[in-house]
């Protein structure tokens, strides 16, 4: 675990519409010293106002009203240029190739524990250096 993310500058935005895989991250983000935010849908984040420093989203691609790639185009044409993970149940070479193309890496969902956390702590120590 990094040093750096025991404090609350590292917060950890997850947004799943599903409740159990959304609680299931929080709770492994919490155990590895990360604040974590939820959010059922991109609309609650997308209300957010501050988005601390050392931060990270992770968030589904499937999820009703906007889908986890328009969710991270809409925070980058905010000015907003957090970095994400998307996390998806099917890793399609179409999701593969729109998420290559906005530069977020993609995390098959059934696979996903150990690599969100080593994913996280990579971005946020990137962004630390």
């Amino acid at each position: 675990m990094l040093q750096s993310c025991a404090s609350p500058e590292c917060t950890v935005f997850v947004v799943d519409d599903d409740d159990g895989a959304r609680e299931t991250l929080r709770c492994l983000l919490e155990a590895e010293g990360f604040a974590v935010r939820t959010y059922s849908s991109a609309k609650g984040i997308l209300g957010e106002t501050e988005v601390p420093n050392n931060s990270c989203l992770v968030t589904d691609y499937h999820m009703p009203g906007m889908d986890g790639l328009e969710l991270v185009n809409e925070l980058r044409l905010r000015g907003n240029s957090i970095p994400a993970i998307l996390v998806t149940g099917d890793p399609n070479p179409n999701v593969q190739d729109r998420a290559a193309a906005a530069h977020v890496p993609v995390i098959e969902k059934l696979n996903s524990a150990n690599s969100v956390v080593e994913c996280i702590q990579a971005m946020v120590k990137a962004r630390i250096n």
